[in-house]
């Protein structure tokens, strides 16, 4: 009796629950299935990034941004992983300025570096923006220079930067050398003629010209920069893609003749001691390995660092020259060497 009291009372139960939850899913309204995000495609985006972008360096000479956050304005939108991965693996525009700018904005879309495939991390590594060189010291002056037609110049002269000139297919910039002579000048008909004044004023504006065209080449490398120490960061360490990274990355600067390259270099001896045994390491990524070590050891790269203007109108210039030292690079070929006894043939 007490067993079938039991299941008699259960079954109530059940049966006024069900009720109950029936009443309730009447009485409520219906609610409206999630709405699906709309795909947005990483070419609207970077179209949208570069406009802007071009506008605030027509109008500034500097970025629109100061932080990868392009994302944060879109979360309305979905933009697949795979489709920023992919952007990251190719060039996006033809000035290496803007070109850094539209990968590092891509970086807020916050992509897992960390289970990509070998073909796409060496595309990625391949794709990163080149770095704007730094300006670049005065050739000698030809004998035609000093010639200089009907006048004769008898002195000296000395390149300077006096605007951007642009490049095919955008309104971006590239240095454009000037000259500033300074001397006697001999005409047809023999009458000497110095002026000192306009001697010393025109080497005073090349001087200020100088350090425009210095701030201006560091602010359009930042992002780039960044970038590249963005990805470096996110990169997986085994199979070599970080440190085949942080090679290529060492060469783009020092080719450059970026401040920045002497931090590069000492980061890369550290990750170099990390290459031993790296059993992931793959044939082809090894090479390039191989290949890009050799590159570093050939490079040498010539800055205008400094000019001032002396008393009487002449110029004093600092041309620093930069390389890899010798005696690192003996030691990060031997580690590089030494790996290769580990890499599957």
């Amino acid at each position: 009796m007490s067993r079938k009291f039991t299941y008699r009372h259960i079954a109530v139960a059940l049966s006024a629950f069900v009720v109950a939850s029936l009443a309730a899913a009447q009485s409520s309204p219906q609610q409206p299935a999630q709405e699906r995000k709309k795909r947005l495609l990483v070419s609207r985006v970077v179209s949208d990034l570069a406009a802007e972008a071009q506008s605030s360096w027509d109008r500034d000479r500097n970025w629109p941004r100061t932080q990868p956050d392009a994302a944060a304005a879109l979360t309305q939108y979905e933009v697949l992983e795979s489709d920023v991965l992919a952007s990251l693996g190719k060039p996006l525009h033809r000035n290496a300025a803007m070109d850094g700018y539209l990968k590092w904005q891509l970086l807020s879309f916050d992509p897992d570096f960390t289970t990509i495939n070998e073909g796409t991390a060496r595309r990625i590594i391949e794709a990163m923006p080149n770095v704007i060189r730094q300006v670049a010291p005065p050739p000698p002056p030809s004998e035609d220079d000093l010639r200089g037609g009907p006048t004769m110049m008898v002195g000296s002269q000395t390149a300077y930067v006096i605007g951007q000139r642009a490049v095919p297919g955008t309104r971006l910039f590239r240095p454009v050398l000037g000259v500033v002579r300074a001397g006697a000048f001999i005409d047809a008909q023999g009458y000497v003629s110095v002026n000192p004044h306009q001697k010393k004023f025109s080497a005073i504006s090349a001087v200020e010209q100088l350090h425009i065209e210095q701030d201006t080449i560091a602010v359009a490398n930042n992002p780039a920069l960044a970038y590249r120490d963005r990805i470096i960061d996110a990169l997986p360490r085994e199979g070599g893609f970080k440190f085949l990274a942080m090679l290529k990355d060492v060469h783009a600067r020092l080719k450059a003749g970026d401040p920045s390259t002497a931090a590069a270099i000492a980061g890369l001896m550290e990750e170099s001691r990390t290459l031993s045994k790296d059993l992931a390491l793959s044939r082809a990524t090894y090479r390039q390995i191989q290949a890009a070590t050799q590159l570093l050891q050939r490079e040498r790269t010539k800055i205008l660092k400094e000019m001032t203007v002396t008393d009487d109108g002449d110029h004093d210039l600092t041309v620093i020259e930069m390389f890899f030292p010798r005696n690192i690079w003996d030691i990060l070929n031997k580690r590089v060497d030494d790996q290769g006894q580990f890499v599957p043939r």
